[in-house]
């Protein structure tokens, strides 16, 4: 994929910026009032459940992240989008790198001094 349809793949699904996992939206959005209403919204309660304690409190954490983002963004005066929760709004950094593909580092072959 080249980078522009990844660009409007992107676009389309979601704004990916620093991290953040936020729809776009010229219509008024609804940001969830706290974690729980979130996994509700989107279904992610029972498989949120079956993780482990850290990685829940690291993913509710990413949420209040992102939402202090869009709760800035909308409180913008003349912003011309409207920032909402996506399905990926408490992803982690590993999981959003690879949906975007991301593979690690190529080291390549060794090279003699």
């Amino acid at each position: 994929m080249s980078p522009a349809m990844l660009w409007i793949a992107l676009f389309a699904c979601g704004l990916l910026r620093g991290g953040q996992a936020i729809v776009v939206t010229r219509h008024p959005h609804h940001l969830p009032d706290n974690y729980t209403a979130f996994l509700h919204a989107f279904g992610l309660a029972d498989r949120r459940a079956q993780e482990s304690t850290s990685l829940r409190r690291e993913r509710e954490e990413l949420f209040w992240q992102r939402h202090a983002f869009a709760s800035a963004h909308n409180q913008r005066a003349g912003a011309r989008w409207t920032a909402a929760a996506s399905h990926l709004f408490d992803a982690t950094d590993a999981e959003m790198k690879r949906l975007m593909g991301y593979k690690g580092r190529s080291r390549g072959p060794a090279r003699k001094a």
